[in-house]
């Protein structure tokens, strides 16, 4: 399992920035070079740690974050942007599973459910 960091969906300097980010300390300007996208995506991996805290103590806190390019091919190519969760079976590397765009239309615990139930089978 991996985590992906992408593109700011909802950038401080963007069209559609979020009054909720500014409340809740995670309001960032669309960073233009490496160093600044991994600092963001530490932010927010603190950030969702404290939100979701027993999943993320449970689940999550050991999962590599890894980034997209500044290029943002991944958030392209998979429409991931402001939040997307796949699985991929690794025997085919194609996806098994697809989450709706976050963050209304996905659910964490279905899609970890989905990917405990599919380990184990592997």
């Amino acid at each position: 399992m991996l985590n992906i960091y992408v593109c700011e969906a909802h950038a401080a300097d963007d069209v559609f920035p979020l009054n909720s980010n500014r409340e809740d300390g995670i309001d960032y300007a669309q960073p233009t070079t490496v160093s600044q996208r991994l600092s963001i995506a530490n932010d927010m991996k603190t950030y969702w740690s404290k939100v979701n805290q027993e999943t993320y103590d449970s689940t999550l806190r050991d999962i590599p974050l890894l980034l997209d390019g500044m290029d943002n091919t991944l958030a392209k190519a998979y429409e991931a942007r402001p939040l997307r969760m796949f699985v991929v079976d690794a025997r085919t590397m194609k996806i098994a599973y697809l989450s709706g765009v976050g963050p209304f239309q996905h659910d964490l615990d279905e899609v970890l459910e989905f990917f405990q139930k599919h380990s184990k089978t592997s």
